[in-house]
């Protein structure tokens, strides 16, 4: 059975208020952040379905963002992360996709490469698949340096319509 190899997203490219406002570079933002749309909805229609295709394709679904401020010893705020997180699980889910999990990177002035390197691998071997097998699809320069020598693969999506097209390729 061949493995499933995961495709990163970055979270700020899915939801409403991840960064179309701000321009691509304020596309790192925690699930806490992220607004809600005229239907009520945190995701786009499109995305979700995209995001169902590629259930139906087998292949997991693995979002990235930033790891909120003060993760420790403050509750609050990851409290709030990790809501926010749930909401978009339930509506990935109500979409007819999956979310299997949610790596939280860390962008901190003392953070190393090494260790989201060793993160990104981690992940890989969960999956039963290499570093250089993951595709990672970003938005923000600054997500796409931090994983850039940590996958095999980076894309970048501009726009809604990029990552429905660049989901639909890679699915």
């Amino acid at each position: 059975m061949k493995p499933r190899t995961p495709l990163l997203v970055e979270l700020g490219l899915i939801a409403y208020g991840g960064g179309t406002e701000g321009g691509p570079d304020s596309r790192t933002g925690s699930p806490s952040k992220l607004r809600f749309g005229k239907d009520g909805s945190m995701i786009p229609g499109a995305v979700l379905r995209a995001l169902a295709e590629l259930h139906r394709a087998d292949r997991p679904l693995v979002l990235l963002a930033e790891r909120p401020d003060r993760w420790a010893p403050t509750r609050n705020r990851v409290d709030r992360a990790l809501e926010g997180q749930s909401r978009i699980e339930r509506e990935i889910q109500r979409g007819g996709g999956v979310l299997d999990a949610v790596l939280y990177l860390d962008f901190g002035l003392f953070s190393r490469r090494r260790k989201r390197r060793e993160m990104l691998a981690d992940l890989a071997t969960r999956y039963g698949t290499d570093r250089e097998g993951l595709i990672a699809v970003v938005g923000s320069s600054r997500m796409a340096d931090a994983v850039r020598d940590a996958v095999g693969q980076v894309i970048t999506a501009e726009s809604t319509d990029d990552l429905v097209r660049t989901l639909a390729e890679v699915g």
